[in-house]
């Protein structure tokens, strides 16, 4: 910086006695006509210094200054020339004698140099001039290649990340499942959905339905039929999972600053998806059950922005934000939600015409499965009787298989079927064993009882009194539970806690049980037409449920067995 700041003044003392030299041969000029010729040729010389040392100051009133190594190794130069200058001032400029030979008639102005000394002069000020003007040359010449090196690392660095980005990338942790059974109503629905001009479709069901593998089986199917699609898989379960996955993305797209610690990784990943030049793109949102962390409620939302500073890096303020709020919006990209919340769905997927409802598995698809899971020979008069039992549901379907499969041949499928009707009990401990399946995410169980527990534990934290109803009804044995049992129950409640009891009272009792059941796994009283008369619809058809009930006086309700594990 001291460097610098000598430069200038120095450039800005040669600047003025420059001027200043030029102002007195230009008096010589028209006093002296005998040294016109000289006169001539030192203002010239003094311009052609005037303009080196103007460009100096010039870029030393930029912000480039500290670029002019050159120039700044200069200084031994520029003070010879002051010195030159000064010199040559002192001897044009003759002060008071100049007024005292005007009054006596005497000639004013003489030329003070003879011929060999003003060369010497003028060659020392090219010289001088010169050397200046190579070291500015110099450093101009560098700082334009800096700046043409700047501008094609501008330029040619995104072409390059453009390049890769614009590769298809498959970004699925899943193998393709070689026992998936085809559920044709639900592929052809999903299939239907990405086709059209859709961004967003959602599967919802209770856990160990099949959603994710019904997910993963699709993503195969559309990197097949349309390789320049692009697959992502986000595992959405808590807000660390969700940005580990968009790390993941910006990894495989090697997106530039994606190793920033300042970066906003997750508005990096959106922004950048819907950009035209990702192409087209399906993002699998699997396990996306808690609503808080895509709409947290507006107070929580408030509280926190209060609690941060202004100020804070992009980073930590996309931790803040909901998730909801980095989910890429493109006309090319479809997002396909798997999730055990109708709330969720609905939220994110905007449309009841964009969510489908996972059921249980029909009788012939649960048959398939569980003989593709069987490693033995299948007891085909047992099995029927199994599956029923195990109400068609997936998961249940192939924990029972891979139980049966370690403990063969002791164990068959009707010693398995006879084992599981022996007490609720010994059910209870079978569904409860942790099958290992690599299609499934690593941090999800494999119990049908640990997912019941996810599924209800959420059904608690969303509406706790439908969370109390259901622990009511799990004293009861599951068949035919009388719904005025029910309703006293909350009659009874509201007794006790002194709440008056009107109209409001039966729309909130109405309201826990949509929440309890409809809300997660389908209607709460559901019964079929056949041949006009109400048949009981139960658990073991299309539709599985955790409480079913019969029509006609009284109506009575059905509980699942799991309820009360």
């Amino acid at each position: 910086m001291a460097e610098a700041v000598g430069l200038a003044a120095s450039v800005i003392a040669i600047v003025e006695l420059s001027a200043k030299v030029a102002v007195l041969c230009l008096q010589y000029s028209t006093a002296v006509g005998n040294a016109r010729a000289d006169i001539t040729r030192l203002r010239s010389r003094l311009a052609d210094l005037d303009t080196t040392l103007q460009g100096v100051q010039h870029l030393l009133d930029t912000r480039n200054h500290q670029a002019l190594a050159t120039s700044r190794k200069l200084v031994d130069s520029l003070d010879g020339c002051t010195s030159e200058l000064v010199q040559l001032q002192s001897r044009l400029d003759p002060g008071k004698g100049r007024k005292v030979m005007h009054r006596v008639g005497l000639r004013a102005l003489k030329w003070p140099f003879d011929s060999k000394e003003f060369s010497d002069i003028v060659s020392n000020l090219e010289r001088y001039k010169q050397t200046i003007s190579l070291g500015l040359q110099i450093d101009q010449t560098t700082i334009l290649l800096d700046i043409q090196q700047r501008i094609e690392e501008v330029s040619l660095q995104p072409e390059r990340d453009l390049s890769m980005a614009r590769k298809p990338c498959f970004s699925l942790p899943f193998e393709r499942d070689p026992d998936f059974v085809d559920r044709p109503d639900i592929m052809t629905w999903i299939k239907d959905r990405y086709t059209s001009p859709v961004g967003r479709m959602a599967l919802v069901g209770m856990g160990g339905f099949g959603k994710s593998q019904l997910a993963i089986q699709f993503a195969h199917h559309a990197r097949d039929t349309s390789p320049q699609t692009s697959i992502f898989w986000v595992h959405a379960s808590s807000k660390p999972r969700f940005e580990e996955a968009y790390r993941s993305i910006a990894d495989n797209l090697q997106l530039p600053r994606r190793n920033d610690p300042s970066i906003d990784i997750l508005g990096l990943v959106r922004d950048w998806l819907q950009r035209e030049e990702a192409g087209p793109w399906l993002m699998v949102l699997d396990n996306v059950d808690d609503v808080n962390l895509f709409y947290p409620n507006s107070s929580a939302g408030r509280d926190g922005a209060a609690c941060h500073p202004a100020d804070e890096n992009p980073a930590a303020l996309g931790m803040q934000r909901p998730l909801a709020a980095f989910l890429p919006k493109r006309r090319d990209g479809i997002i396909l939600i798997t999730s055990r919340s109708m709330d969720v769905a609905e939220k994110l997927t905007g449309s009841h015409k964009a969510i489908y409802r996972i059921a249980a598995m029909d009788h012939a698809q649960a048959l398939q499965l569980f003989r593709n899971k069987l490693e033995g020979d299948m007891d085909t008069n047992a099995a029927p009787d199994l599956l029923r039992a195990l109400d068609h549901i997936p998961l249940a379907i192939t924990q029972a298989a891979a139980y049966i499969n370690r403990r063969a041949p002791r164990i068959s499928v009707k010693a398995y079927l006879d084992a599981f009707r022996e007490s609720d009990k010994k059910k209870g401990s079978l569904l409860n064993s942790d099958a290992g399946d690599l299609r499934r995410d690593e941090t999800v169980s494999n119990s049908v009882v640990t997912t019941w527990q996810v599924t209800l534990d959420q059904i608690r934290r969303e509406r706790p009194s439908a969370a109390n109803l259901l622990s009511f009804m799990s004293f009861f044995n599951p068949q035919g539970i009388p719904e005025f049992a029910l309703r006293d129950y909350k009659d009874d409640l509201a007794d006790n806690l002194k709440v008056v009891k009107d109209d409001k009272d039966n729309d909130e009792f109405e309201d826990d049980l949509d929440c309890s059941f409809a809300r997660a796994f389908g209607c709460l009283w559901s019964t079929i037409r056949i041949d006009g008369n109400d048949c009981f619809y139960g658990p073991c058809q299309n539709t599985f449920q955790m409480v079913n009930s019969r029509p006609g006086p009284p109506v009575r309700c059905y509980c699942h067995i799991l309820i009360q594990y």
